[in-house]
Formats: C-alpha cells, structure tokens, sequence
C-alpha cells in the first residue's frame, strides 16, 4: 500500500470510529509507530483531528461528517486461526471495533475468521489482505477471491488468492484453475468446503484442527 493510501484509510477509519491507536494502525498496517505518527500529523495540520495520549481524535465539528471514500510487517506473529507463523506477503489483517488486530496468516484463514465477525451477535471489523500478484493493500471486501486449482497453496489448504482486480483473478483462473469470487461469496463457499471436506482431501485441510469451529 503507497503512503497516500494508507493515510486515506487511516481518514477513513478517524471518521468511522472518531478515535484511533497509533499502536493498533500500526499493526493493522504493518509499518512503524513513527511512520504512523507521520501519517497522522498531516491530518492534526489539517484541523481534522487531535492529538491524545497514544492517538488522534476527531474534532468535534468534523463528528457528524460523512466518512471519506474508499480511496501491513509487524504486529502478531501468528495467526488467529491455525496458530501459523503469519508471512506479511501473505497476511489479512482485520481491525476489530475495540481496537484489537487479528492477524490471519492468509486469505484461507482470513475470509473464515472475517466471516465469523460479520455473523450475528459480532460486532465485524475492517480488513485488509494483500494482492497475490501486485502486494498492494487493498481493503478486504473490495477484492475478488480465486478459491482452488493447481497452483502451489502458499500456505493453508484448500488455496485461496486475493485480487485487487477482477481481471486478474480471472486469468489466473484461465491460467490455473479455481473460481474466481467476490468476499462474500468467497467466504460461504470456503465454509462449505471445510464443513464437508469438499474437493480437498482431510490431509489437505491443512489450516484446520479437526476440532476447530466454522461458525
């Protein structure tokens, strides 16, 4: 994700939850405090925020604005749903409403543990997930979903690969196999897979305990 991006979403997310961390965009970013810090301050010059211990706030004229529209190396190791190692390239990064960030070590584990936050009785959260081709950052219910094929799983099993543009999931499709989904589609059909082995094998399972939970 290019700085001006990033600092676009950070506006983003100032306007949705009027108060953020430094310490938890840096983890859900995957840059250092100081380059927060420098992200933020253009928004403190602006007028539209304060500083507070730790953070930034929304001024208070700025509260009943709109959000601006759509325009990650560090913060947990492992990931919140398998418990693997979490590779940056490949990690989806979810920013929860009270301020936690799970990390995912992929968008297998990812669109689960994101589906599970949107179900009822959660409150959801934002997330970001890497491109498989360009490793740009891209907010995660924007991009489209290759689920299956041949190509080598990258980490959990059944594969999947996050897009940032359609077309070029499709060719990776035409290239590789798979079906190529948007998030929430991608996300129901994953969840059948795991619930009933679907065209992976239970060795092939490789993200889940035998006992882990889907809902």
């Amino acid at each position: 994700m290019l700085p001006i991006e990033r600092r676009a979403t950070i506006r983003r997310l100032l306007f949705e939850r009027k108060t953020l961390k430094i310490s938890e965009l840096s983890a859900l970013f995957g840059v250092s405090e100081m380059t927060i810090h420098r992200d933020v301050r253009a928004l403190v010059d602006e007028g539209i925020a304060v500083k507070t211990y730790g953070g930034i706030a929304l001024l208070e004229p700025h509260r009943k604005e709109a959000p601006p529209p759509s325009s990650p190396d560090d913060g947990p190791s492992r990931c919140v749903v398998c418990g693997k190692p979490v590779n940056p390239t490949l990690a989806y990064r979810l920013l929860l409403p009270d301020g936690r960030v799970d990390v995912a070590c992929c968008a297998h584990c990812g669109l689960i543990h994101h589906r599970r936050l949107r179900s009822p009785g959660h409150a959801g959260a934002y997330a970001l997930v890497r491109d498989v081709l360009t490793h740009t950052t891209v907010p995660a219910e924007e991009a489209t979903y290759v689920l299956g094929g041949e190509a080598p799983a990258a980490c959990c099993r059944p594969p999947v690969y996050a897009f940032s543009a359609s077309g070029d999931a499709e060719r990776f499709v035409r290239g590789f196999g798979g079906v190529a989904l948007r998030w929430s589609e991608a996300a129901d059909r994953l969840k059948a897979e795991m619930a009933d082995g679907g065209e992976a094998s239970a060795k092939d399972l490789s993200c889940f305990p035998g006992t882990q939970s889907l809902k």
